[in-house]
């Protein structure tokens, strides 16, 4: 474990190192997916409990150097969105996050990133919603605490009706392709999963998305690189 993270970082540091030759000064961050074989496959496991742990060292050792970390995680060795996916998700985002780590990816990855799945790329989304959420904790102030408001209401009161609630109420997390709903609305419901919801979003937005256009400044800037590229190639 502390070999396969020595190698690791060799990696990641050393492009670090020569962006900067190349570029003296540029912001960088690193970016790290540290993982073990499997013993039966000879293949990435994406999934094991030292993908976890490397992941929550990896990060630490990139802010020991002083630089931001972008986490490899979710890319479960599942090959479908199912219970092992869903274990794999939620560990590998609590490492991480609980780590520092300053940016995630591998949403919507399966089979150790070999295949893209939409569905799961939506639930995934979801999921890196609720960490984003858990990793921001509580937010202690004046405001927040709302002593006042608390004492205007007092025992049996309502805080429903009060400015400060609906002020607030969009600081509680929302759900988009979770199924929280009551247990008789599910049963009349077909009694749909998250997954099922995931897909048909899919579908919606596979069918009816239509990306904005990048601005002239940014297509002059890509094809006069695209450009520059050829003419060195030739």
């Amino acid at each position: 474990m502390a070999g396969n993270l020595v190698v690791n970082l060799a990696a990641v540091i050393a492009g670090a190192v020569l962006l900067q030759l190349a570029f003296p000064g540029a912001p960088v961050f690193l970016a790290g997916a540290p993982s073990v074989m499997d013993l039966k496959t000879g293949g990435y496991t994406g999934g094991s409990p030292e993908d976890f742990v490397l992941a929550a060292a990896a990060t630490q050792m990139a802010h020991h150097y002083g630089l931001a970390m972008n986490m490899g995680t979710m890319a479960s060795g599942a090959k479908e969105p199912g219970w092992q996916a869903a274990v794999d998700d939620a560990l590998s985002t609590l490492a991480s996050v609980s780590a520092g780590a300053e940016m995630m990816s591998g949403c919507g990855l399966l089979d150790g990133s070999k295949t893209l799945n939409h569905a799961r790329l939506l639930m995934e989304a979801e999921a890196y919603n609720i960490v984003q959420k858990v990793a921001g904790g509580i937010v202690v102030g004046v405001e927040t605490l709302a002593l006042d408001l608390i004492k205007k209401v007092g025992p049996g009161g309502k805080y429903l009706a009060e400015n400060h609630a609906r002020a607030h109420m969009k600081d509680i997390w929302r759900r988009g392709v979770w199924d929280r709903t009551p247990y008789d609305a599910w049963l009349q419901d077909g009694r749909r999963v998250a997954l099922q919801n995931a897909e048909e979003r899919a579908r919606e937005i596979l069918a009816s998305h239509a990306p904005a256009p990048l601005p002239d400044e940014v297509r002059a800037e890509l094809r006069r690189l695209v450009e520059v590229a050829e003419g060195e190639l030739r």
